[in-house]
């Protein structure tokens, strides 16, 4: 795979706000401020190219501004964070989703949608924990990050930080967001998504689309015997406290993470929705 280069930056991006509340909350991002500094230069394997899905698609959603890696010869990387209006601890997670389901990931695709980077990944559901949802579908699930070309980024949101690029490096460099660290999805991952599905006009998404309800901690990494793993938010045990929520997992503070088996999580989704 062919190597490219790397950019480190440091960016001062404007606070993304992620306002959340069952079905008319939105995750939304605006990178209004930005300064580029070269540090060093490194390299960095392209992303595969997804493999189509022999799967019949009855709910992916078509985009016609698609991002492609061809063709560029340097990455720049702008880090960001989230604001959110709703608590990352899993009982107010499993309070705001409408459907939690588990799947693999088909196919990853990047995205510019008004001015703002997005990955769009199409995850088959094998199994629904909650929600109206058959299994066997194909869903599309947006979130905020992922690549967009400089001269696309530019012309949307204007050049500031990018006033010495000439015409020629605009358009080769692509510029990647990274939100809160996250890596970038992956085909062939597994995990559990707590989602939200709301109306096109409320979200600014397509028609049909679905965002996770609190960034990456509303995705659960599927591991084996029924039992799933995610990072864990900042301060949650006193977040739990202060709500008073009680959930049965296992910590790691070495390396930051918790998990949850199935039937801790459904135990949980069953108290919750029966409580609205």
């Amino acid at each position: 795979m062919k190597k490219k280069k790397m950019l480190c930056i440091i960016c001062l991006v404007s606070t993304m706000l992620c306002c959340g509340c069952q079905k008319e909350n939105t995750q939304s991002s605006r990178t209004t401020e930005h300064s580029v500094t070269k540090l060093e230069e490194n390299t960095e394997s392209k992303s595969d190219k997804a493999n189509e899905s022999d799967v019949i698609v009855d709910k992916t959603i078509k985009e016609n501004n698609i991002i492609s890696l061809t063709g560029k010869e340097d990455i720049v990387v702008i880090n960001s964070t989230l604001d959110r209006a709703i608590p990352e601890d899993i009982q107010s997670v499993t309070k705001h989703a409408t459907h939690i389901v588990q799947g693999v990931i088909q196919k990853v695709e990047y995205i510019l949608l008004d001015g703002a980077a997005w990955t769009k990944t199409d995850v088959l559901v094998d199994q629904v924990l909650y929600g109206e949802m058959d299994n066997n579908t194909i869903i599309s699930i947006y979130q905020l990050g992922g690549y967009c070309s400089a001269d696309e980024y530019i012309k949307k949101n204007g050049d500031k930080g990018f006033e010495n690029y000439s015409d020629k490096k605009k358009k080769n460099t692509m510029l990647k967001f990274v939100v809160e660290d996250e890596e970038m999805p992956k085909v062939g991952e597994e995990s559990l998504y707590y989602l939200i599905q709301r109306e096109a006009k409320y979200s600014g998404l397509p028609e049909g689309a679905y965002e996770r309800v609190a960034g990456k901690y509303s995705q659960l990494q599927f591991l084996a015997e029924d039992s799933y793993e995610r990072e864990q938010c900042e301060n949650e045990e006193e977040l739990e406290k202060k709500l008073g929520h009680q959930t049965k997992k296992k910590i790691n503070k070495k390396e930051k993470t918790e998990q949850f088996q199935k039937k801790e999580l459904k135990r949980v989704i069953n108290l919750v929705k029966s409580q609205k």
